[in-house]
């Protein structure tokens, strides 16, 4: 299994345009697309947010995986065979969380981009699904703190986040954890194979049942 490492800016049109086609110059074909690009302005009320922190979320998270999966898109229409896309979106798209301002609405714009862009490219086979993560172990939640204390302790990472987020996050998951990248990787991956043919147009909570 061969990687290509590429930075890109996700924001810029001829960014994304440039990253594709570097992955079909080096492998000949894009068979499915998982824009997972995303970032957060954390304790920001709405009423003292500036446009500039506004905009960079939006602009990362919604209009970035609108350009790459269009980008994607019209390659695996030129191609013909069909494909896969996966947007990642959030359980926050679902349940409104206060300060952390745009996060919200462009998490929720996420799933509506991918219910038309499922609709639009459902007669070239290529299906759309989003993926609406809960809370994780990643450095977007309690990430670095949760390092740090896993150090501390001699503990792991995920015991460490499940301690610093107990008292908030956690008493609302249903399994009363957080989860491991892997288990949302799997959802993904599913997603992007054929064992999910006949999937398309749908937004899965992976969540621990926090949005239940």
């Amino acid at each position: 299994m061969r990687g290509l490492p590429l930075v890109a800016d996700v924001t810029k049109q001829e960014q994304v345009q440039a990253m594709v086609d570097k992955t079909v110059a080096e492998f000949g074909r894009i068979d499915f697309l998982v824009a997972n690009a995303g970032t957060a302005r954390m304790n920001c009320d709405m009423l003292t947010m500036s446009e500039g922190d506004w905009r960079a979320v939006i602009d990362t998270n919604l209009t970035g995986a609108f350009l790459t999966a269009q980008a994607a898109a019209k390659h695996m229409v030129e191609r013909g065979g069909g494909g896969s896309i996966v947007l990642i979106s959030s359980t926050a798209a679902k349940v409104a969380e206060p300060h952390i301002g745009a996060y919200c609405p462009s998490k929720a714009g996420v799933i509506s981009l991918g219910r038309v862009l499922a609709i639009e490219l459902a007669e070239h086979n290529i299906r759309v699904n989003s993926v609406c993560p809960g809370h994780f172990t990643t450095n977007l939640l309690a990430g670095q703190p949760a390092y740090q204390l896993s150090r501390e302790k001699g503990i792991t990472v995920a015991e460490a986040a499940n301690e610093i987020l107990k008292d908030s996050y956690i008493k609302r998951i249903l399994l009363k954890r957080i989860g491991y990248p892997n288990e949302l990787a799997n959802v993904v991956v599913f997603l992007s194979s054929d064992e999910a043919s006949f999937i398309t147009a749908q937004d899965y909570n992976v969540d621990g049942g926090y949005t239940t």
